[in-house]
């Protein structure tokens, strides 16, 4: 007699088919079978719901074994440099993320903008200045100008949101 075993897929949980043939002792050696992919069966013990042997009439899930993984979903966050100093080229200019795995972490300036994939939370666009050029103001944003230090913007990003970081060097007024 033949009991299948099957772990269901749920998100990305990974299959597994196993197969139990035995007779009607608890001989460990006879009961245990591979699946025909070589991978061990998993043996239960339905009168004490151990994992470890099957008998005929008992089906086995091995539930403390099953990991499910869940894709974190990921955001967009365009970085953008606008300069009006005829001087210097947005690709002049370094930037730098940091936050929850971003892609690229770090590239040249472009005022077409630079798409950013990252996953959710918080996140830091650094700029490398050229020393000559005017000072940086973040404007129109959905990040925030460090206070503190003019070249650093910071912002929070949920899944599947898409949000601009915009890097401006104006002429002195």
């Amino acid at each position: 007699m033949l009991v299948m075993i099957t772990i269901l897929t749920a998100l990305t949980l990974t299959t597994t088919i196993a197969a139990y043939a035995g007779g009607g002792d608890d001989d460990d050696d006879g009961n245990k079978q591979k699946a025909e992919d070589d991978s061990a069966a998993a043996i239960a013990d339905c009168d004490d719901n151990d994992v470890e042997r099957a008998g005929f009439d008992c089906i086995a899930i091995a539930a403390s074994d099953v990991e499910i993984e869940q894709e974190e979903e990921s955001a967009t966050l365009s970085v953008c440099k606008v300069e009006f100093d005829a001087d210097f080229s947005p690709k002049d200019f370094t930037f730098t993320v940091t936050g929850n795995n971003p892609s690229p972490e770090e590239f040249a300036g472009n005022a077409n903008c630079v798409d950013v994939t990252i996953g959710p939370g918080e996140y830091v666009v650094s700029e490398t200045a050229v020393p000559e050029a005017k000072a940086t103001q973040i404007t129109d944003s959905d990040c925030v100008q460090d206070p503190n230090n003019r070249l650093r913007a910071t912002g929070e990003i949920q899944a599947g949101e898409t949000q601009i970081c915009t890097f401006n060097n104006f002429s002195p007024n």
